[in-house]
């Protein structure tokens, strides 16, 4: 009996841990600690450009998530137009919901499209 009371101290604070945890008691600092891992003030290096959609192509083009493939293709194609300019890596976060033809996710060219870039993945269905 006098080895389970010494325990019962340890087994009521693993307890209410898993209480606290199971409440999402850490969320927040769960999210602060992220924040301070993942957030840096200031600019990003001036060789990381970003580019993003705007008013102007939105009202062009349409929503975004209508946009054929071909729209973000032709983006590619002119970032690296120039050899002295192009991109070493490009990222795009696009979800294409809208219905599609299979032609449209093509690229123009071998190897991944005539501006060389490959390995972008799109998220979307063809129907």
């Amino acid at each position: 009996m006098r080895k389970v009371k010494q325990y019962l101290p340890i087994l009521a604070v693993v307890l209410l841990t898993c209480a606290v945890i199971g409440a999402g008691g850490l969320r927040r600092m769960d999210r602060w600690v992220q924040d301070e891992l993942f957030q840096h003030p200031g600019t990003p290096s001036a060789d990381i450009v970003i580019i993003g959609i705007d008013e102007k192509a939105l009202e062009l083009f349409g929503t975004y998530y209508t946009w054929d493939r071909n729209i973000i293709a032709s983006a590619l194609e002119a970032l690296a137009a120039d050899p002295d300019k192009r991109p070493a890596a490009v990222a795009a976060d696009v979800l294409y919901s809208g219905d599609t033809t299979p032609e449209a996710g093509r690229p123009s060219g071998a190897g991944g499209g005539s501006a060389g870039v490959c390995g972008l993945g799109f998220h979307g269905s063809v129907r």
